[in-house]
Order: structure tokens, then C-alpha cells, then sequence
């Protein structure tokens, strides 16, 4: 085989091994500061709350509508891969790009648009949301005066409604 054809495989093979874990339980898509962010990960997503800043991310310029940027967040495998093979793609930008689809058991998504929070339990929802613009569901005033709707929900969900809090804790 050779030294450098074993080393491509084994570099190979460590990109696929990385690429395993898809990341696609959580979905995070908001805008601030005139970018595009878009995060598949809760610890990232509440990390960005406290601190303003994705700790891991890659650049999408001018990718966006409007040519704004678009910012999508990693995970350290995400990153590794992405150290190893810079066309890789992590499950945020797969997830916002239709690559990847949200996981079907236990699926968080949060869409934050216009100063309004559209909080989703199905990737499904999340796709009919991005296709139309909008959706149906039950509505509230959180306490701070932000209007949240719960896409799909005739009445207020108690547990999608506990993980919206919980993403949104200090």
C-alpha cells in the first residue's frame, strides 16, 4: 500500500469516524449584529447568550440573504474534522443548507425572528417554518415582553415550553 497511501487512509478514515456524530438533535437560527447565526448545539447556544461569541465557528461571507454572513457553530469533533478536511461541513451549516435533517425523537429548534422566538419539537415543522416564512401555533408573552410560539401547539406545550426556558437560562 505504502507509507503515504496509508497515511491518506488513515486520515481518511479519521474524518469519517469524526463525522459520525451528527450533532442534529438542536437547532439554533437567529440573527444579530447584521449576521446570520445558526448553532446545533444547546451548550453553544447558551454559551453565545452569556458571552456574545460562538466559541467554535465557521465563516460563511456574504453567504446569506441579503449578503449577509452567516456564522455556524461547531463542536470540537466538527472542528477536528474540519482541521483535517476543510470542505467537511458541520451540522449546523448542513442542517441550515437541507443537507441534514433534524433528529425525529427528541428535537429542540429555536428560530428567532422579528423579536419573535418560534420554538419547534419537529425538524419538519422547522423546514414548512423556513419554506413559508411562517406558522401556526400556540402563542405567549414571556416575561420579559418577547412573544414565543410554539409551532404546531394548539395549547402550550409544558415540556417544549421547559426546554425553552431551560435554553434560556443564565
Amino acid at each position: 500500500m505504502g507509507a503515504e497511501a496509508e497515511k491518506a487512509y488513515d486520515r481518511e478514515l479519521e474524518i469519517k469516524r469524526l463525522a459520525e456524530v451528527l450533532n442534529n438533535e438542536d437547532y439554533y437560527e437567529f440573527e444579530r449584529d447584521g449576521r446570520i447565526y445558526v448553532l446545533s448545539d444547546s451548550k453553544d447556544y447558551n454559551t453565545y447568550l452569556k458571552t456574545n461569541e460562538v466559541v467554535l465557528s465557521t465563516k460563511k461571507i456574504g453567504g446569506g440573504p441579503d449578503g449577509r454572513t452567516i456564522v455556524y457553530g461547531l463542536i470540537k469533533n466538527e472542528a477536528k474534522m474540519l482541521e483535517k478536511d476543510p470542505k467537511t461541513q458541520g451540522a449546523a451549516q448542513k442542517m441550515y443548507e437541507g443537507k441534514l435533517r433534524g433528529l425525529d425523537k427528541d428535537f429542540f429548534g429555536l428560530v428567532i425572528q422579528n423579536d419573535t422566538s418560534y420554538v419547534f419539537s419537529s425538524w419538519k415543522d422547522v423546514e414548512a417554518f423556513k419554506m413559508a416564512g411562517t406558522a401556526s401555533g400556540f402563542h405567549e408573552t414571556d416575561a420579559t415582553g418577547h412573544a414565543v410560539v410554539y409551532i404546531g401547539a394548539p395549547s402550550k406545550p409544558e415540556s417544549l415550553s421547559a426546554r425553552f426556558a431551560k435554553a434560556h437560562a443564565p
